[in-house]
């Protein structure tokens, strides 16, 4: 983009570009993320941090009550004054669902076949170092492999 004088984000390069980006570049990234992690996991005590996954965010039945906890997790700072909590699942179904709507539609598939476009070496290689954390933060409930959330589905609105 900056190359070609594009403004920031405009488009996608093109694929054999991006997949020789990626190969070349995956670990040293992965490696970063996880001392990213480690860093802010020293940073604060456990009360005053929310874990939360990006998958737990997006999913259909449990988003919504994600979304609840981090509105309460912030609401905890005086300054901080989120929307009312009855209207949080509504919010947060207008934002998740808007792939729904068919004007989005298109940069839907478009994404998905992006995440498709992962190889094999490298999806095994996220468990691997997300599992490196576990022992450091066994004490983050948030920490431990969840195969399913907790909480119950939030009715439709």
């Amino acid at each position: 983009e900056f190359r070609n004088n594009l403004p920031s984000h405009s488009t996608r390069a093109p694929e054999d570009e991006w997949i020789r980006w990626r190969d070349g570049n995956f670990e040293p990234i992965l490696n970063q993320w996880y001392e990213f992690i480690v860093f802010w996991m020293d940073q604060y005590e456990p009360k005053d941090r929310l874990i939360t996954a990006y998958e737990e965010l997006v999913n259909p039945e449990y988003g919504a009550q994600a979304a609840s906890n981090i509105a309460a997790f912030i609401a905890q700072n005086q300054n901080v004054h989120p929307i009312a909590a009855e209207s949080i699942p509504c919010v947060w179904r207008s934002i998740v669902k808007y792939r729904e709507d068919p004007r989005f539609a298109q940069a839907a598939v478009q994404a998905q076949a992006t995440e498709q476009a992962t190889d094999q070496p490298q999806a095994e290689a996220q468990p691997d170092q997300q599992s490196g954390l576990q022992p450091e933060f066994q004490s983050e409930p948030q920490m431990e492999p969840q195969p399913e959330f907790q909480s119950e589905p939030q009715p439709e609105f």
